[in-house]
């Protein structure tokens, strides 16, 4: 088996461990999954603060959404950065992760693009 067929086939198996995850705590009693719940219910499985579980939770999607975008871009960085903020600020959106997260993520981002940035506009 050649190592693109491997790098692939860990890709799908770390996929589908991950989707399953929330899932299997998100189920109520009268079979209904409400995502909103999902990081209380991983909270109270797994015996972490609701914060730990909202970032896990959100980890998880994150991985879930951006990893396959990543090994399978070849336009180099842009694609998974954008679909990163949109990960992020889905799960902003339904409450998994205050609002600030996704800020300070936004800034580290943009301190890190601030040199490439003024190389292009100054021409260097």
């Amino acid at each position: 088996m050649n190592r693109e067929n491997m790098r692939t086939i860990i890709l799908i198996l770390i996929i589908g461990i991950l989707a399953s995850l929330p899932l299997a705590y998100a189920v109520d009693e009268d079979s209904q999954v409400n995502l909103l719940d999902v990081p209380l219910k991983v909270s109270e499985a797994l015996g972490i603060p609701l914060f730990a579980s909202q970032i896990l939770c959100s980890a998880v999607v994150f991985v879930m959404f951006v990893l396959p975008v990543a090994f399978l871009s070849k336009k180099g960085y842009l694609p998974p950065l954008i679909v990163s903020f949109l990960v992020l600020g889905t799960t902003v959106a339904i409450g998994w992760l205050p609002y600030w997260f996704l800020l300070i993520i936004s800034m580290i981002v943009a301190l890190m693009f601030a040199g490439t940035m003024r190389d292009w506009i100054t021409g260097k």
